[in-house]
């Protein structure tokens, strides 16, 4: 009797020291996974905030680039419109020269 006691209190023992070591496997997992699935969040927020980054780059680069065609285009048109005032006043003076001889 003693000897089956014995051999029942061993294998309590050695059930509830499995029984603890499983729990703790098991909370070391939970831990690892959750310690996991932070450092995922903290990477995809950082690869969001580079795509907002980049997104943003790429606004500012299509800003900078109408803003420059625009600059462009209203220097063309200027210079179109003093041509033809030049035109227009050398044809005066053309007018006005030919008027004298």
């Amino acid at each position: 009797m003693r000897k089956l006691n014995k051999r029942v209190e061993q294998k309590l023992l050695f059930n509830s020291q499995l029984k603890e070591r499983n729990q703790n496997l098991t909370q070391e997992a939970a831990a690892q996974y959750s310690l996991r699935c932070k450092h995922k969040k903290e990477q995809d927020l950082l690869e969001m905030d580079w795509q907002a980054t980049k997104s943003s780059r790429a606004v500012l680069a299509e800003r900078q680039a109408q803003e420059w065609s625009e600059l462009k285009q209203q220097c063309l048109d200027k210079r179109a419109d003093l041509l033809q005032q030049h035109g227009q006043v050398r044809a005066l003076l053309d007018q006005h020269l030919s008027l004298l001889r």
